[in-house]
């Protein structure tokens, strides 16, 4: 697979290779090992972060929570989101207003809601008026980011882990460009202090620049942090 940020790579001329470290404003653990390696099953545990708080590590905490049967309902201000499970994913839907009854309200009644395409969506939470959402498809996962106030999708890109909210932007890495050989890494000037081990174990090695999505500008930059991955 080859994408189409990867060029950037053989300018950036990088010496090491390793995710960016950080708090986040909910305290969300979004740190990776030293090598680092960020699997997906661990960041997704953090996604349902303690105390009913969902949603990626930075994104806004719910002022109240309520466990439904098949799932949950959050209140963030003047907004209710209803998450029930549906299948391998969960229809999300989005009213107007505070009370605990409007998590018993109707589709037909929400402002924004997700199940209507036949496409597996999980809630990744709120930031203001923004609804992120990963969607995943057959071939890969998708972050969307859906504006509430006019319902529109402003933003949709695939992504690796880690992901979260930070200093106003979306963090979140591009999809991995594919190596197969120590010799290809090194022709682009990246060291992934882990890829011996890996190409042993007859590995390949996955390289993932981290991108910014600023919420208010609505603009994607590439940063310089990059990870390594493992890919079978």
């Amino acid at each position: 697979m080859k994408s189409c940020f990867f060029p950037l790579l053989i300018g950036l001329m990088l010496t090491a290779c390793g995710s960016e470290s950080g708090s986040s404003e909910t305290g969300g653990d979004t740190s990776s090992d030293p090598n680092g390696v960020t699997s997906r099953t661990d960041s997704l545990q953090a996604i349902t972060q303690q105390r009913g708080e969902p949603g990626i590590p930075g994104s806004d905490i719910p002022e109240q929570f309520w466990a439904m049967e098949d799932g949950a309902c959050y209140a963030y201000g003047q907004r209710i989101v209803r998450v029930a499970r549906s299948g391998a994913g969960e229809v999300v839907a989005v009213f107007s207003g505070s009370g605990r009854g409007q998590c018993d309200a109707s589709l037909a009644q929400a402002v924004f809601s997700t199940g209507t395409d036949g496409d597996t969506e999980t809630f990744f939470g709120i930031v203001g008026d923004l609804l992120l959402l990963e969607r995943t498809t057959d071939e890969e996962h998708l972050i969307r980011i859906v504006d509430l106030a006019s319902g529109s999708v402003v933003y949709e890109t695939p992504y690796e882990e880690p992901v979260e909210i930070r200093d106003g932007g979306l963090l979140y890495g591009e999809p991995a460009e594919e190596f197969e050989s120590q010799e290809d890494l090194n022709a682009v000037g990246v060291d992934c202090p882990e890829s011996g081990v890996w190409f042993e174990d007859s590995l390949a090695v996955g390289v993932s620049i981290r991108s910014r999505f600023d919420l208010t500008s609505r603009e994607a930059t590439l940063t310089d942090d990059v990870t390594c991955i493992p890919l079978l």
